[in-house]
């Protein structure tokens, strides 16, 4: 059905109102799936469900510099050893 429905909704984007045109359509998303392992509906019905725990973006400020401690911990010696220079020729 979730292929029938693309191949409706694209025929109808590309003005073709034709039940031929969406037979074709229906064709080609198949071969495409299968070209590219995609699995059937009823693979996918049976798959169990997966369960991924909302990131933590305050991670990313700590990559930033922007988290956490004001400075790098061991005080201004490691500051200067942790500063990069970037030089465009």
């Amino acid at each position: 059905m979730r292929r029938v429905r693309d191949a409706v909704e694209s025929c109808r984007d590309a003005s073709l109102f034709s039940a031929e045109a969406v037979i074709r359509r229906v064709q080609v998303l198949a071969a495409v799936e299968a070209t590219r392992g995609v699995p059937s509906s009823s693979e996918t019905a049976t798959a169990p469900p997966v369960q991924v725990p909302r990131p933590d973006l305050s991670r990313f400020d700590l990559l930033l510099g922007r988290g956490g401690d004001p400075e790098p911990p061991g005080g201004d010696d490691t500051a200067a050893e942790l500063q990069a220079s970037v030089f465009f020729a």
